[in-house]
């Protein structure tokens, strides 16, 4: 009998243990997913007043056509902009400067310079020094009304709001980090994948971000291998001097300049 016992408590008790794992994680609600996003992104935002980080950057795309990956440093100051320093083993292989709604590039190698004022109505962004800090801080804020219409596809959650003529699109994963943002205007879209996450110096902060437009004509995939963050941004961050034997060139000419390469649209 005390055998027979014991075996029924063992059948019971393995019934049990595998009850126990096989139970479905519980998915948070869209509330605690709303908590936990504000407080990553709150985390965000102030990192990314000075940021710099090191790492890589591919181009592809009809613009470019397919690019070997670049050494990269990348730079936030927040509102003010962003900076990204290119580099192949053998040298500078583009300098890219966006602050407010200005746009300047250059390439060493070439002696060339291009500068674009107005760049948000040219690229089908608004001001897009702060957008792309946004991109590569995954600082996106969806308003209130965009998470009472929330819609949840599977484990994750689909957010949609309108913001300063733009249509935006936020999915996050169980964690409330983002994972994939599309953006629209006037019929153009660009959208952004955030493949992976890791902390850096105790905040999760994007590791791999993937920009791409809707019609092929660009996409960009920026990894972080490190992330740093200073106390303050420096005034000499962001500028770009060029110069004065750089051959400056418009919007119009780098496309041509981009068809002789045999890489244009």
């Amino acid at each position: 009998m005390k055998r027979a016992g014991a075996c029924v408590a063992l059948v019971l008790m393995a019934g049990t243990v595998l009850t126990g794992c096989a139970r479905v994680p519980r998915l948070a609600t869209h509330e605690e997913l709303r908590v936990r996003h504000a407080r990553g992104v709150a985390e965000r935002v102030a990192r990314a007043q000075a940021m710099r980080a090191d790492g890589r950057v591919q181009l592809d795309g009809r613009a470019t056509g397919r690019l070997p990956a670049l050494i990269a440093q990348a730079t936030l100051a927040g509102e003010r902009g962003f900076r990204l320093r290119a580099r192949w083993l053998l040298g500078a292989a583009a300098d890219v400067v966006l602050r407010g709604d200005s746009l300047v590039v250059w390439v060493p190698a070439e002696r060339l310079a291009f500068a674009l004022a107005g760049a948000g109505e040219t690229l089908g962004v608004g001001a897009p020094g702060e957008w792309v800090v946004r991109v590569i801080g995954a600082t996106w804020s969806p308003p209130a009304s965009a998470w009472q219409d929330a819609q949840r596809e599977g484990g994750e959650l689909r957010l949609a709001w309108r913001e300063s003529g733009d249509s935006l699109a936020l999915t996050l994963d169980a964690a409330g980090e983002p994972r994939l943002l599309t953006a629209w205007r006037d019929g153009r879209g660009v959208e952004v994948r955030y493949d992976e996450w890791r902390a850096s110096e105790g905040v999760r902060w994007p590791h791999r971000v993937r920009l791409a437009d809707h019609e092929g004509w660009l996409s960009c995939v920026l990894t972080f291998e490190s992330a740093s963050f200073p106390a303050r941004a420096h005034a000499d961050w962001l500028e770009l001097r060029l110069p004065q034997d750089a051959r400056r060139i418009g919007w119009d000419e780098l496309r041509e300049w981009l068809d002789l390469l045999g890489v244009g649209g």
